[in-house]
């Protein structure tokens, strides 16, 4: 695989063509390397200019410079890093309230340049920059593929600098690429060390001496799969836990397919009981945490925390791996597809939220479900919807939410109690981010997920500049273009949809579940 050989995937339904057009990644450490100097030299720059950097892009765009400001911060002397990986109104608007819009640089990061929540973003945010700045496109940098519409758009507005990235190189494998490695430089994160251990780590691919080398690892986790364990279990320090949302989106989004799948489970508290699927990875800094027996168990230790930068490739490597023993294609990603092109028919039709009548309405929540059993209140809905879970089975909370303390606090309480109770592993997911991860498998696994959609309404109104809809109306039709999606690929869904006080409506619903269900 070191030397970009595809035939490593050499199976029925895979398009080797494809793949070897997705091989780039093992070469960017090495590159990187060689233009260290002059990234730090343009982040040199950039401090001299701003204090902020805000990021707009979704998955793999966002995901890793995410891992970097929450495990390094920002240098003395850098700028800090905002990520924005959002169409929620709320959440906009309550980071432009913290923005100093004049001491700020944005960097709009989209690997084909049209991805139509970074680019809203953009449009936003530009808007903003214009009414301070005689020259705003000068508080902009981009980051995509050559001959983008997003290279034309930083062409036209005169963007401070475009950096393009390899063509070869998915979204989820691009951390090494100037994707991760241009917002890590603004922030000041110590690369030479990333790199100098991500390169280490590639060295010891050969090393099948070790079960957690890359390519040894790999090849256990694809066997396991295969063996029906298949729901990989993170058990993370606290000074590590952002590197779960990372690994989450490369393993979901790459294994995921063909009626295959690896589900990664991150953020889920450890108890004392688990079904017979687990697959435990303890990555430790001190303490070995303790997985209850009966379980395979991988330790990786974490001597320092720029040893992050093995880890990125020790997953890149083995989850590649892991798709040659499942037979499947690791580098595409047939059904995120489908859900974008349900919400483009939803916003294109000018329909409501949803194409359908909900089975329950009422002042305080609308309900809708597809592939359970029909019933006459949201009681016998969610009794329906548990009482589908098979053997193999997992839970998933999709939360087209606010990014909120206490609402990610009621949300752990609902997948908590359904982990307890059914002895399943669990996940939660903000929408629209995880339909550039986890909403892959979610559709092309072998239908073994449970999916409890959760949806609000707002009064918070923010228009995209130049387009003919708002933010209300993209991740409305977002939500119910995933619902759409889901129903299609005959998945157990209810969604639940909260009129008026949110964090009251969510709370009433955890109750009903915990009480009546």
């Amino acid at each position: 695989m070191l030397k970009k050989d595809p035939s490593l995937w050499k199976f029925d339904q895979v398009n080797l063509e494809e793949v070897s057009e997705r091989l780039g990644w093992l070469d960017s450490i090495s590159f990187t390397q060689q233009s260290l100097e002059e990234l730090c030299a343009f982040a040199n720059e950039v401090r001299q200019k701003f204090s902020q950097v805000v990021l707009l892009g979704m998955g793999g765009s966002s995901l890793a410079p995410e891992v970097f400001m929450k495990i390094f911060g920002n240098k003395e002397g850098y700028p800090s890093l905002l990520i924005v990986d959002t169409t929620n109104p709320e959440i906009i608007s309550k980071y432009l309230e913290k923005i100093d819009v004049s001491k700020t640089v944005f960097v709009v990061s989209s690997k084909s340049g049209g991805t139509i929540e970074t680019l809203s973003l953009y449009k936003f945010f530009f808007s903003e920059v214009e009414k301070i700045s005689p020259t705003p496109g000068k508080h902009f940098i981009a980051i995509t593929d050559p001959g983008s519409k997003l290279e034309n758009i930083a062409k036209e507005k005169q963007f401070l600098k475009t950096f393009f990235a390899p063509s070869d190189v998915g979204g989820r494998y691009s951390v090494f690429t100037v994707f991760g490695m241009v917002p890590a430089a603004l922030i000041g994160a110590p690369l030479e060390k990333m790199l100098n251990s991500a390169c280490n780590m590639q060295a010891s691919c050969t090393d099948t001496s070790s079960s957690i080398s890359p390519v040894s690892l790999g090849i256990s986790l694809g066997t396991l799969a295969l063996q029906g364990k298949n729901k990989l279990t993170f058990v993370l320090p606290e000074n590590l836990v952002s590197f779960g949302d990372w690994v989450e989106q490369l393993v979901a989004e790459s294994t995921g397919k063909l009626e295959k799948g690896v589900l990664p489970v991150i953020g889920e508290p450890l108890t004392s009981d688990y079904s017979n699927d687990r697959v435990f990875i303890c990555l430790t800094t001190g303490n070995i945490p303790q997985i209850p027996s009966g379980h395979p168990v991988f330790h990786i230790p974490i001597e320092d925390t720029t040893d992050i930068g093995g880890e990125f490739l020790r997953w890149q490597v083995a989850t590649a791996v892991c798709g040659s023993i499942l037979e499947i294609n690791p580098f595409d990603q047939p059904d995120v597809e489908l859900a974008k092109i349900k919400a483009r028919e939803l916003m294109q039709q000018n329909k409501e939220t949803s194409s359908e009548a909900p089975k329950i309405i009422n002042d305080s929540f609308e309900l809708y479900a597809t592939n359970i059993s029909e019933e006459n209140n949201v009681d016998g809905f969610l009794n329906s919807l548990f009482s589908s879970i098979r053997p193999g089975d997992y839970f998933n909370v999709m939360a087209y939410l606010p990014y909120d303390e206490e609402i990610t606090h009621v949300l752990q309480k609902i997948r908590c109690y359904v982990q307890d109770k059914n002895n399943i592993a669990t996940t939660v997911g903000f929408g629209p981010r995880f339909l550039h991860s986890t909403g892959q498998l979610h559709k092309g696994d072998n239908n073994s997920g449970v999916f409890l959609q959760i949806t609000h309404t707002t009064d918070k109104k923010i228009g995209v500049p130049g387009e003919n809809y708002d933010f209300n109306t993209l991740i409305e039709a977002q939500a119910a273009g995933d619902y759409q999606a889901l129903k299609e690929k005959k998945r157990r869904v209810l969604r639940y949809h909260i009129n008026g006080d949110l964090l009251v409506g969510l709370k009433n619903l955890f109750f009903t579940i915990e009480n009546d269900v």
